[in-house]
């Protein structure tokens, strides 16, 4: 482990998403809004991101016509497989509106504060464990289609927990390899791979690890460290004598080596 050398404190940045529908989620969504919607005006929706790859692309937030549930019985195709392994899905909420007044006219500020409400309620009640971690990632979508005129609008909500005061930070961030060792990191990643859900049946991954997990070094064993999504680590002993460092952990769509993610705003 290196050295690293205190600072002035000083207040922690988030980067914000950069987010835009795809052509193919206007697509879709004037299909459904045809022949399924109609006046049904809402729908729960799967946005999609990547860790950060490239300093130069900011944090992508991705939207596009898997975002829709697919019909019951569809097969799961190698796109499908694909996103499952290097991307992580989002929860949210679209409302479709009618006419261009009911858009503008849509009290945005209590639809997220609704939605961070239901964030808070998973972070007081995470012990249950029927409700995804992923919604603390949750958006919402907020759309108006003109069907005649081709024209769509559409705004990103994403609800964020207010702090008591600002999160801050003393030490200047440091890598990954800079704090486990080789060993540990092998092992971690193993951990994380064995979090993905598969099919029992076919072997083919059909979603990622969980974006936020908790990573335990152990001491005198030969596992070195354990990987534990955050439902299972709240209801596991945590006294445990062979634990000597818990490291909370998450999947950062931020390139940049100063800031986190959006993310880990509600996460903490």
């Amino acid at each position: 482990m290196v050295d690293t050398v205190a600072m002035e404190w000083q207040a922690l940045k988030f980067q914000p998403w950069n987010s835009a529908p795809d052509v193919s989620f206007w697509q879709t969504l004037t299909s459904l809004k045809l022949d399924k919607f109609q006046l049904d005006d809402q729908a729960q929706i799967t946005g999609y991101y990547t860790t950060g790859r490239s300093v130069d692309v900011p944090a992508r937030f991705t939207i596009d016509e898997s975002a829709f549930p697919k019909a019951e019985g569809s097969q799961q195709d190698g796109r499908d497989t694909d996103r499952a392994r290097y991307e992580w899905k989002a929860p949210g909420l679209l409302i479709n509106t009618n006419t261009l007044e009911a858009f503008k006219k849509l009290d945005k500020t209590n639809l997220l504060r609704d939605t961070g409400e239901k964030i808070l309620d998973l972070v007081i009640g995470a012990e249950n464990g029927g409700v995804s971690i992923n919604y603390l990632n949750s958006f919402v979508l907020i759309t108006f289609a003109d069907l005649k005129k081709h024209s769509f609008l559409y705004w990103f909500g994403f609800p964020a927990l207010s702090p008591p005061a600002l999160f801050q930070y003393r030490f200047p961030p440091a890598s990954v390899s800079s704090i486990l060792s080789i060993k540990e990191q092998v092992h971690g990643l193993r951990g994380l791979l064995k979090l993905r859900d598969m099919n029992s049946e076919t072997g083919a991954v059909e979603g990622n690890f969980a974006p936020f997990f908790v990573v335990e070094r152990l001491a005198e064993s030969e596992q070195v460290v354990r990987v534990l999504d955050v439902q299972t680590w709240r209801v596991s002993d945590r006294s445990a004598d062979n634990v000597v460092e818990t490291l909370f952990g998450f999947v950062d769509p931020c390139p940049l080596k100063t800031n986190p993610g959006w993310p880990l705003r509600n996460y903490l």
